[in-house]
């Protein structure tokens, strides 16, 4: 792995090149560089599951370069919040939200065939929207 990583460098990267993503479908903790051997470091330093995916970034359909992204869901991306929080500055805000948006995502709140509250489902709409306007927010 060339040179070590500690948390304080993720947060750093995050809070530059990360991104939280809170939908109907759960949350989304997402890195984008156009290195893969950085992300692989990123990915190997937390032994949790998520996924590297290669991403060609483009302007007006013209080839710009290659990128990846790392992308942990729901769980995965709650523990890698939970580790970066005290280090993180820009995402700070973003972090926090998306970890109360993760708590309703409790085991009484799921299953197959069961509805979930209003009060949740309004909760989780909100949480979604202060992400969004937290995104603007430096």
């Amino acid at each position: 792995m060339g040179k070590k990583i500690n948390l304080s460098y993720i947060a750093g990267f995050f809070d530059g090149d990360g991104c939280v993503s809170l939908s109907n479908k759960g949350l989304r903790v997402i890195l984008t560089n156009c290195d893969r051997k950085t992300l692989g470091d990123v990915f190997d330093f937390f032994k949790v599951r998520g996924k590297i995916n290669s991403k060609l970034r483009t302007k007006k359909d013209i080839y710009v370069k290659k990128c990846y992204q790392l992308v942990y869901w729901n769980k995965q991306a709650e523990i890698i919040l939970k580790e970066l929080l005290p280090y993180l500055r820009q995402k700070k805000s973003q972090a926090r939200l998306a970890l109360k948006f993760q708590k309703t995502y409790l085991v009484e709140h799921r299953g197959r065939g069961k509805k979930l509250s209003l009060d949740i489902i309004e909760k989780r709409k909100s949480l979604i929207e202060q992400v969004k306007e937290a995104k603007w927010i430096i």
